[in-house]
């Protein structure tokens, strides 16, 4: 998976998680902590990718152009990053685990919203519930809310919307149609 630009890439071959400059060869090792998460290049070509320290998931973002990495947050439920980013790279919608708790036991995942100049969270979402993805312009995150069985559209500010697809599973997936107007959900 390449950066916006194409000039740094995701080395998948190799165990954790390395980036690669196509233009020298050069390749940088991020993590080779085991079990680690999934990658995710911003709209600014930075990565925001998750690594195990301390048996915490932690959220970690990576600048390739200059080598400068820094922890965004950490106590990140799984492998639950998924379409993080919002539209302009300032923030990042993420499943983290209950204050005081553990992801695994203890109800599941709280959407947080994460700054990326800052560092630090926001809680937006009680406990059950996981982002799926941002509108067009970030003014909204698409989650699904596991207690209530339905998809939620929240402002990121303060969590506050209304359901939209009142009734799904645990498991969705699903895709924007070309300019992010609409979400088809696929759900089991």
């Amino acid at each position: 998976m390449a950066a916006p630009g194409g000039r740094y890439r995701l080395d998948s071959g190799s165990p954790g998680i390395a980036v690669v400059d196509t233009r020298t060869g050069d390749r940088r090792v991020l993590t080779s902590a085991p079990y680690p998460g999934r990658a995710y290049w911003g709209p600014a070509g930075t990565l925001a990718f998750t690594d195990r320290r301390d048996r915490l998931t932690r959220l970690v973002i990576f600048d390739p152009a200059n080598g400068a990495r820094h922890l965004v947050a950490s106590h990140l439920c799984g492998d639950g990053l998924v379409d993080p980013w919002s539209p302009d790279g300032s923030s990042l919608a993420i499943p983290v685990s209950p204050a005081g708790g553990g992801c695994n036991g203890h109800g599941g995942s709280e959407v947080a919203v994460a700054d990326v100049g800052r560092g630090g969270i926001r809680r937006i979402a009680k406990l059950g519930t996981r982002p799926v993805t941002w509108n067009r312009d970030g003014s909204r995150i698409l989650l699904a809310d596991n207690v209530l069985g339905a998809l939620r559209l929240v402002d990121p500010r303060n969590g506050q919307g209304r359901a939209v697809l009142p009734s799904v599973s645990s498991s969705i997936d699903g895709t924007w149609s070309r300019g992010r107007r609409f979400y088809a959900a696929f759900t089991d």
